[in-house]
């Protein structure tokens, strides 16, 4: 193996060539630039992104922040911290970490959300964090939802998290921007989460792995919601994607406009520092949009007319089936969950409520509800949705990642299967390893609870029939306009001083295509912060093989 390395853009040779909408927000948070330096796809840069956000590994990232000898922030304002992922733990241990982090915000000045508040990513966006058109980035994987409103949000390491606290900036290379069309509108009763789940399930032979995606199509954008685009641009990272952007349009526009009235009554000053309708107009007033000829790596359309229902799983993103399939087998459930920042803001409790007015949960079954905010959880409640929601026999856990991350009550056990309207369905991620989660939106969550196996909503009406007709294979289509070669930038491939031009030793061959995070290092210990090496060595791919870490010390 050969390590080589690219020019920083600013080391380039200046070029002047059309631009993406992600190399056009990517241009205007680089930083060290030539003049009339353009920024591309595959060029490493500078970046000092508007905001980092970091949540309960703002410890880990406290100490790296103190290992490079940092005693100030370079900016405050940049820095946002959120509490979410491990809010059920009331022990001493746990509570004392959240203490000394909100006790380092306050040192420093930078904005902290505590335990209760909500997910990180859903305070962000209904804080204006993440806004059209800006550079956002968090110590967090999901951190593609941002651009459900517009923002490039990606994720970074808590390493770089250190960097950007301290020097306002770190580096990042520009993925290879895939355009992703989608045609014509949904059907009725197909949502934001059907779209996700079946460019998973469609698209599943890594075509979009480590890209940039930018989403387009007038008229299929038209029809999806914000909370809509939150979901699909939150589980590209499911996808493989590094970044889900969205154009900022009028659907946008509007959700902005009507967000900034909502907090200017709660303002002192009756301006929201980065939620106001300056802002706003000034987003309207100088639009980002790609260059007529801009180049993209590759174009995948979808037909969004022939999409249906459709569940994930089980244990794989890449694995989608019609709802209608599924029904007809009647997969029994143990549990159902409500959670996450992919699907449990106030549209997805009143969708899921709407499916359970009048109704309980099935007896066997466990149904866990968590709203992806305080404020979420406050719209439900006035709105009676909430109480609908725990009627029906929900169990309420507080606004965080809980289940999802593998952390706090309801996680699956031995032999247990799981629906849920969370993004990550990987073996052993929601517990047991040798348990099974699908994936769906809340309506089939919700429904799958009454009834006790995965079904829609209309399985609980006896007269409807739409339950068994057969779903249509949706359209799609894949071109590959892969770039051509940079001679200026191949020419200028070399070794990098002081590393090995060639590695060799002996290779533990895994027998799996792209194993997930989860696989590699179960997501629950990435929270316990005092993990030792020799710990660590033993749990390691325990999700792939529990017996990993015996046969790798042979």
């Amino acid at each position: 193996m050969q390590i080589m390395r690219r020019p920083f853009a600013s080391l380039a040779p200046t070029r002047s060539r059309p631009q993406t909408v992600i190399e056009k927000i990517v241009q205007k948070y680089a930083v060290g630039l030539q003049p009339l330096q353009t920024v591309h796809q595959g060029d490493y840069v500078s970046i000092q992104p508007e905001h980092v956000m970091t949540h309960d590994n703002t410890a880990v990232v406290m100490g790296k922040f103190r290992s490079i000898n940092a005693a100030k922030f370079k900016n405050p304002r940049q820095a946002v911290f959120t509490l979410d992922h491990d809010v059920q733990n009331r022990s001493e241990k746990n509570l004392s970490k959240y203490t000394s982090i909100a006790a380092f915000a306050k040192e420093h000045g930078i904005d902290f959300y505590p335990a209760g508040r909500g997910i990180g990513h859903q305070i962000l966006i209904e804080e204006g964090y993440a806004f059209p058109n800006v550079m956002t980035v968090a110590s967090d994987s999901h951190s593609n939802m941002y651009g459900g409103i517009g923002c490039l949000g990606t994720p970074i390491v808590r390493t770089d998290a250190a960097a950007i606290w301290a020097a306002g900036r770190t580096w990042w290379q520009v993925p290879p921007v895939v355009k992703v069309e989608l045609l014509n509108t949904l059907p009725a009763g197909v949502t934001g989460k059907d779209v996700i789940i079946s460019l998973c399930g469609l698209f599943n032979q890594d075509q979009v792995l480590n890209a940039a995606i930018e989403f387009s199509g007038e008229e299929g954008l038209k029809g999806l919601s914000v909370d809509e685009r939150l979901t699909v641009a939150n589980m590209t990272t499911e996808w493989g994607a590094l970044v889900g952007l969205f154009p900022a349009d009028k659907v946008t526009t509007d959700w902005l406009s009507a967000r900034a009235k909502k907090l200017s009554r709660w303002q002192p000053s009756g301006d929201h520092p980065r939620l106001n309708h300056q802002r706003i107009q000034d987003l309207i007033d100088n639009p980002i949009r790609a260059d007529p000829k801009a180049r993209y790596a590759k174009h995948l359309t979808l037909d969004l007319a022939t999409v249906s229902p459709h569940v994930s799983g089980p244990n794989s993103v890449k694995v989608a089936s019609p709802l209608s399939e599924l029904q007809e087998k009647r997969v029994a459930i143990h549990k159902a969950y409500l959670v996450s920042c992919v699907n449990s803001r106030a549209s997805d409790l009143r969708a899921a409520a709407k499916v359970l007015q009048g109704r309980k949960v099935a007896p066997g079954v466990e149904f866990y509800v968590a709203a992806a905010s305080s404020e979420v959880q406050r719209e439900v409640e006035e709105s009676g949705d909430w109480g609908i929601l725990v009627n029906a026999g929900a169990k309420v856990l507080p606004a965080g990642c809980g289940p999802c991350i593998g952390l706090g009550a309801g996680l699956l056990r031995d032999g247990e299967v799981g629906i849920s309207a969370t993004n990550r369905n990987y073996k052993g991620r929601m517990g047991s390893p040798n348990s099974q989660a699908y994936l769906a939106s809340p309506a089939i969550v919700a429904a799958s609870a009454v009834k006790g196996f995965i079904c829609g909503p209309d399985a609980l009406d006896s007269s409807s029939q739409r339950s068994s007709s057969t779903a249509i294979t949706p359209k799609i289509t894949i071109t590959d306009t892969s770039l051509e070669s940079d001679a200026s930038v191949t020419d200028l491939l070399e070794p990098i001083p002081g590393f090995h031009s060639k590695l060799s030793g002996e290779i533990l061959f895994l027998d799996a295509d792209n194993l997930n995070t989860d696989g590699i290092y179960p997501g629950k210990y990435t929270y316990q912060d005092d993990v030792t090496p020799e710990r660590m060595a033993q749990v390691v791919m325990e999700n792939y093989d529990p017996q990993f870490s015996e046969i790798a010390r042979e």
